[in-house]
């Protein structure tokens, strides 16, 4: 037996499946902020989001994921190497996000506490 679909069929598919894929992507997008909001508030820093940027490296894209945490006014060095240390510490021992991060093209993970410094967690 064979079965015989409309153009009209295809076309609806195709149109139901464009509308949904933003929507899909922004549902990742937003998981992601909470998987990374649910990790650092154990941090107790005034983590603000992230923002993803691709730069070229050595002739080849790098993605980054820069966290923001400019709401921390740290003075001293010596609190600013520790927060820094203890933020990485909490994403890097996060198997799943880091999965995550990996399959999104996340090269990098920096963390920054104001516009001028980053700080990137090996």
């Amino acid at each position: 037996m064979m079965l015989r679909v409309s153009t009209g069929y295809w076309l609806t598919v195709l149109a139901t499946t464009l509308l949904l894929t933003p929507a899909a992507m922004a549902g990742a997008s937003e998981r992601l902020e909470d998987r990374l909001a649910s990790t650092l508030k154990q941090v107790h820093a005034s983590y603000e989001g992230y923002e993803q940027a691709t730069v070229p490296e050595d002739g080849h894209p790098k993605t980054y994921l820069l966290l923001d945490f400019e709401g921390d006014n740290l003075s001293r060095r010596e609190q600013r190497q520790e927060r820094i240390h203890h933020i990485c510490s909490r994403i890097l021992t996060n198997r799943d996000l880091v999965e995550d991060l990996s399959r999104r093209g996340v090269h990098m993970v920096s963390v920054a506490f104001d516009r001028q410094y980053q700080y990137d967690c090996l």
